[in-house]
């Protein structure tokens, strides 16, 4: 695995009421962590970049199975299946073996996340403040436009000629072996942001184990 987040929380009543009630504070703190991953994951994707896209060709943030790395630009979540215990010594056993963690086997996304420079052997396709990524993929959403392929050193580049008496030439695309990238993901970044949150989410779910207890006691 290229990057991940791993969640700790460090709480001496948790750890108590665990002990007392393992299937009860089971439950709690799989939806807790649960919660953790699924909120962070609405806020990292709603800050990307729009040029990365979504769906089948953009960036994706899946729930899985296992811990297997993904493919390009593809961040996975990874929790227990298990939601409830039925008895004290599986949820004891779950609890051991508990693993949950966000993780990536992306370098592209490693790259963004910390910054730094992608090579290769062949040229690759830079779009220039332009939505589509694959320049394949805008010369067919727009056969009918005029364009231009020059070479600059070792760069292609394709232009987008635009007017008539006065044509002006866009920078559409540079092919590039070279691409130095900035650290634009804030996939940590958003996680911090997010600390005052998961605090009071542990307070209720304290607060919740404590009420169950509770309830059980006065039956």
């Amino acid at each position: 695995m290229i990057g991940a987040i791993r969640l700790k929380w460090d709480s001496i009543v948790l750890t108590k009421l665990i002990g007392q009630a393992p299937a009860t504070s089971y439950y709690h703190y799989r939806r807790m962590v649960h919660d953790h991953w699924y909120q962070h994951r609405l806020k990292w994707l709603k800050q990307l970049p729009s040029k990365w896209g979504r769906g089948r060709k953009g960036t994706k943030f899946l729930t899985v199975s296992s811990r297997k790395p993904r493919n390009r630009r593809t961040v996975a979540w990874f929790i227990p299946a298990l939601k409830r215990a039925k008895t004290t010594k599986s949820a004891i056993k779950a609890f051991e073996n508990f693993d949950a963690a966000i993780y990536t086997g992306s370098d592209a996304l490693l790259n963004h996340e910390t910054g730094g420079v992608t090579t290769s052997s062949k040229r690759m396709p830079v779009a220039v403040k332009t939505a589509l990524k694959n320049p394949r993929d805008w010369l067919k959403k727009y056969p009918n436009r005029k364009t231009s392929l020059t070479r600059k050193g070792d760069q292609y580049r394709l232009w987008e000629i635009k007017g008539k008496r006065k044509p002006k030439a866009r920078l559409r695309y540079i092919w590039t072996r070279k691409v130095v990238n900035k650290p634009i993901a804030n996939f940590y970044k958003t996680w911090d942001r997010g600390q005052r949150q998961r605090s009071q989410e542990a307070e209720r779910t304290i607060e919740a184990i404590r009420n169950d207890l509770l309830q059980q006691v006065t039956r």
